[in-house]
């Protein structure tokens, strides 16, 4: 199923339906308001999949994540090897010898054991970071602290955690600056205020610019990366094309340039999380909205403009003024 194709169902669960999958719910320790429940089936009529798919992963997820907490070192990359079997010497083409580079890389998939392998990959050719919210304002991130301690925090290793407040940007621009790796996550934001509105799977996402600007400020590039997840849950990362913010279409301002390289890397995005979305952290949150992005065809801007350009707000007449001697 193509996904514009499945952008215009709009038919909702039966409610028989909905009786069973709440008692599934119940047992997952999974709590869905109804109209949760209707964004993630949206969702999985999107990826073509059923709400038993979701449920299925849902639990995985929650398994895995209680299985590293007690697991030591030699066993928590064991594990993760096991269910990441990417090839991460593919990325070393694509890292530029010469300045820093962003690595962009959604909550998708297994994006949690994605940054290990590529920290754990990147850190024997460069200094590598990843960048996140400080757990005491951002629930659940203490997860990366404890696992980068149990499986970075030593002399030598040449991996780190930088968190993002106003220090911690400031010493992520300086590793970009100095050729080093950062990890980041572009698909959260904190206060919607600071945020920009970009399409994204045919509904508006709220999104910051700090990525795209943190590597126009510095001179590095970006590279998105996304974990994709098989039936069997399986997860491979997949590496796009890398973007250089610096190498923009003349724009009136930074806020615009780093707009249009956000596009850049949320299409990339799309094109790889768009056929199985459901794997998504925000999901929930993104089908819930109810609004298409609006879309624009070039009849459309004809008219747009023509409407403007005829507006005599748009051509003002000049004023004539009488002086008095």
């Amino acid at each position: 199923m193509h996904i514009s194709e499945a952008l215009e169902i709009r038919q909702h669960t039966p409610k028989n339906t909905f009786r069973h999958t709440i008692r599934v719910e119940q047992r997952l320790g999974l709590t869905l308001s109804d109209r949760e429940r209707e964004a993630i089936y949206s969702a999985c009529q999107v990826s073509g999949f059923g709400l038993d798919t979701y449920y299925r992963w849902y639990r995985q997820k929650s398994a895995i994540s209680s299985k590293l907490a007690h697991l030591d070192h030699h066993s928590i990359l064991q594990a993760i090897h096991c269910i990441d079997r990417s090839d991460y010497s593919s990325i070393n083409e694509k890292l530029p010898n010469d300045r820093g580079v962003v690595i962009a890389l959604p909550h998708h998939g297994h994006y949690i054991l994605a940054a290990v392998r590529l920290m754990e990959h990147i850190r024997h050719l460069r200094n590598v970071h990843i960048l996140y919210g400080d757990p005491r304002d951002h629930a659940g991130n203490d997860l990366f602290d404890d696992l980068y301690r149990r499986l970075f925090d030593r002399a030598g290793c040449r991996a780190g955690i930088i968190h993002s407040n106003g220090r911690g940007i400031a010493k992520a621009l300086r590793a970009l600056k100095n050729g080093e790796a950062i990890i980041m996550m572009p698909d959260v934001h904190r206060h919607r205020e600071e945020t920009y509105c970009i399409p994204f799977l045919g509904r508006p996402l709220d999104i910051m610019l700090g990525t795209a600007a943190m590597a126009r400020k510095t001179g590095s590039c970006i590279l998105p990366v996304v974990s994709v997840v098989d039936a069997a849950l399986q997860a491979t990362t997949v590496f796009g094309d890398t973007v250089e913010p610096t190498l923009r279409r003349a724009a009136p301002s930074s806020d615009v340039s780093d707009y249009w390289t956000t596009l850049d890397i949320f299409q990339f995005f799309e094109r790889a999380m768009g056929p199985q979305i459901i794997y998504w952290q925000y999901v929930r949150q993104h089908f819930l909205k109810k609004s298409e992005f609006p879309i624009f065809y070039p009849s459309t801007m004809d008219e747009a403009w023509h409407m403007f350009s005829k507006d005599h707000r748009s051509n003002p007449k000049p004023v004539l003024t009488a002086y008095l001697d």
